[in-house]
């Protein structure tokens, strides 16, 4: 299934509906069972019937702790919610990974073989697998609309094409290696290109080694990722708070001008409170400076005087010298 095609992302989207329901059936079929078993295990209290009552009362605990470990696994992965502001970082660091790997193979003396062009689209699309199409499929079932960064939203239509059958291996690989990047400027601010990567298996030789990229890569993980990437950038972009995350709604537009109205309000009380902690911080040092403006004066006399008498020293021995 190829979450970019819109068809494809309707098809995810009702299939991601679909395991939350049969989650819910699955719980709801281990409680009836462990009422069942309660049930059996009470219908005759007679001595002789020990034994199978305390197997169904077994049977019963059994189901019943398999319910509630299932209730406790399907409220956890409902957690798997990112606002806006979390779609936007994660997309501008897939933006620098992608930029980064092009300038490896624009750089790169090594021949374009067919195992190193094979090994290639294995790679990136790994990358696109990892840290945008999930995130594309988690935005659709929110019913938001994230804006994809220039370069990205060109290379996942190339991976699209590819997916559909419209380039083959070598066409995806020369679309890729031909694209338009814009390289004149500062890479830090036009692509958040930084040195250090995680996972940056451009940097080797890949194509003489095995795949060796992770299988999964949990939400967390990637939020790490991205945190581990904006520490290498200038102070002034870790300023940004991080932004709540918000449930889904029923209309995109709404549930898009509901959280970005969300995290504005977010953004201007973080800014309030880092302003109202800043001026305070501005009122004691002015207050210190105040308390020290005495004591500075009483030493700029101090040395005044000092080198008053230094001086009328240094003419009384003048003197004595003619």
């Amino acid at each position: 299934m190829n979450p970019l095609n819109p068809q494809g992302l309707k098809l995810w989207a009702e299939e991601l509906l679909l395991v939350g329901h049969e989650m819910r059936w699955t719980i709801n079929f281990l409680a009836h069972k462990t009422q069942i078993w309660f049930d059996r295990a009470h219908e005759n209290e007679s001595p002789d019937r020990d034994g199978q009552r305390c197997y169904a009362i077994r049977q019963a605990q059994m189901c019943r702790l398999l319910a509630e470990d299932a209730r406790v696994r399907m409220n956890a992965s409902q957690q798997i919610t990112i606002s806006l502001w979390d779609a936007a970082n994660i997309f501008e660091y897939a933006t620098s990974r992608f930029t980064a790997i092009r300038m490896a193979l624009e750089n790169s003396q090594v021949p374009r073989t067919v195992v190193f062009r094979r090994k290639f689209l294995r790679h990136i699309s790994w990358e696109a697998k990892k840290f945008v199409f999930p995130f594309i499929s988690i935005c659709a079932t929110s019913n938001t609309s994230p804006a994809l960064p220039e370069y990205l939203n060109n290379v996942m239509k190339m991976l699209t094409e590819w997916q559909l059958g419209l380039l083959d291996d070598d066409g995806l690989f020369q679309k890729f290696w031909t694209s338009k990047l814009d390289l004149s400027g500062d890479l830090m601010s036009q692509y958040r290109v930084v040195c250090n990567f995680e996972y940056s298996w451009w940097k080797d030789r890949f194509d003489l080694i095995p795949f060796e990229m992770p299988h999964r890569i949990s939400l967390e993980e990637v939020r790490e990722l991205y945190h581990a990437h904006a520490e290498q950038m200038p102070a002034g972009y870790l300023l940004l708070p991080d932004m709540s995350r918000h449930q889904g709604g029923s209309d995109p537009l709404l549930t898009n001008l509901r959280w970005l109205k969300a995290d504005l309000e977010s953004l201007g009380d973080h800014l309030q409170s880092w302003l109202s902690q800043k001026t305070d911080e501005g009122r004691i040092a002015l207050e210190v400076m105040a308390r020290l403006e005495g004591p500075v004066d009483d030493l700029h006399d101090v040395m005044a005087a000092s080198q008053q008498l230094l001086d009328t020293r240094r003419m009384d021995e003048d003197e004595d010298e003619a």
